[in-house]
């Protein structure tokens, strides 16, 4: 960006003091790299502030971009190129036959797809037990349709439009990510290819404790090949931007229903 060619030297720091009861914030302007000694803004300098703030935000704003850039590369590559099992079945025509009349699974480019009966297939897997997120259960409040509970109203949308589309899903299974276990909100089987796809709802994506642990999710998933908006979509809520119902609609309807 052209503002962090022109923005003011060094990086913002925002401290609190307490004095009589009464909490206040201290600006000050530590030099770049953090070699030398940091420097107070006093109140009346507020533009130096703001104007450091603005840059701290624009340089956070160049990594995360960075990282979707990448992210959205990785999928380019994954969907562009020919998987070991397109090769495979390149071969001859045969290898296809035998796969539809064979009573195995087989496993197509990362999709799960059952060449035998695929809908009895995900209606077992639906009805399976499954180990689920002990923690806090005192937290699944919203009922849903089938009966099942889930930790907020967006959650329980979203369970209801797959519950009433038939689309086979499983809330917070256990899901092994390496050496990590962790518990996705959603784990979806496609109903017409037996693809998994996970789902989260990140519903206090202005909270920085949240955000964080957010993070440490989405990197667990980056290195286990799961990739945003390919077999890993994601929802969002904060204070200022509530759920959006029909948005999430179109989205479920695209990857889940359309042809």
């Amino acid at each position: 960006m052209e503002y962090l060619r022109q923005a003011p030297d060094g990086k913002l720091l925002c401290t609190k003091d307490t004095k009589k009861g009464k909490t206040y914030c201290k600006w000050y302007q530590v030099p770049h790299g953090n070699h030398g000694k940091r420097m107070y803004i006093s109140k009346e300098n507020r533009e130096l502030a703001e104007a450091l703030a603005f840059k701290g935000y624009s340089a956070g704003k160049l990594k995360d971009n960075a990282v979707e850039l990448k992210q959205i590369k990785c999928f380019m590559e994954k969907l562009n190129g020919k998987s070991a099992v397109e090769k495979y079945l390149e071969r001859a025509p045969e290898y296809l036959s035998l796969l539809k009349s064979s009573r195995f699974t087989a496993d197509f480019s990362g999709d799960e797809v059952s060449y035998g009966n695929l809908k009895e297939e995900l209606r077992e897997w639906s009805q399976a037990e499954y180990r689920s997120n002990p923690n806090h259960p005192e937290h699944l409040v919203c009922k849903t349709p089938n009966g099942g509970y889930v930790r907020s109203k967006s959650e329980l949308f979203i369970a209801t439009f797959l519950q009433m589309n038939h689309i086979p899903y499983r809330y917070e299974a256990e899901l092994e990510l390496g050496d990590e276990i962790i518990y996705p909100d959603f784990t979806i089987r496609h109903p017409k290819t037996g693809a998994t796809v996970i789902l989260e709802h990140f519903g206090l994506y202005d909270n920085d404790r949240y955000f964080e642990s957010f993070l440490r999710k989405l990197r667990a998933y980056r290195r286990c090949n799961y990739i945003p908006y390919y077999n890993l979509l994601m929802t969002y809520e904060t204070d200022d931007i509530p759920f959006d119902s029909a948005r999430v609609s179109k989205m479920l309807e695209f990857y889940f229903l359309e042809e």
